[in-house]
């Protein structure tokens, strides 16, 4: 069994990232010892269960929509990244803002000299890199480059049938990439 000093010294090794977390909320300095992800709920009526999923689409030759295939779109990130990818992607028409005022302290400046607190605000020289990045990436589908599309559906499952009952677009944001 464990000691009494391993479970203090657990416990002292542990503060430091639930501190961080705490006193800045915008850093996760370790996800997987503080919110561990991988489960979700899913929406029940009666007896449909609802499934909500996001799928973009590039414009082809002839201008109409293709579905970008998200295993070579993501690729080499892991595709179950794609949301945190395509909302990062249609963020980029946010103005630039200058990182938020930091608390004084040695914990501010240390993280400060980081930038982990202002990793979520994007320069125009980081949103121009990632055009180019997502041209590159829907040229390589045989797709223009243009414009990118994301949809976001959902569909209603028969719990009893185990088949799709209706399917409806609740969401959808183009961005064109060429401007």
């Amino acid at each position: 069994m464990f000691s009494v000093r391993f479970t203090i010294i657990l416990c002292l090794f542990l503060f430091v990232p639930f501190y961080l977390r705490y006193r800045y909320p915008a850093l996760e300095a370790y996800p997987a010892v503080l919110m561990p992800v991988g489960a979700f709920t899913v929406r029940q009526d009666s007896n449909q269960i609802a499934i909500k999923y996001r799928s973009l689409y590039g414009l082809d030759q002839n201008s109409n929509w293709q579905r970008v295939d998200p295993q070579l779109f993501m690729k080499p990130i892991p595709v179950q990244y794609l949301y945190d990818v395509s909302t990062s992607i249609f963020n980029l028409n946010t103005p630039y803002s200058p990182p938020f005022k930091k608390k004084n302290g040695i914990a501010s400046r240390f993280l400060n000299t980081l930038h982990l607190l202002d990793s979520s605000n994007k320069s125009e020289q980081d949103k121009a890199e990632l055009k180019v990045w997502v041209q590159n990436k829907l040229r390589e589908q045989g797709l223009t480059g243009t414009a990118l599309k994301e949809v976001t559906s959902v569909e209603m499952i028969s719990s009893e049938t185990e088949k799709i009952v209706a399917k409806k677009d609740i969401n959808e944001k183009v961005i064109q990439l060429n401007q």
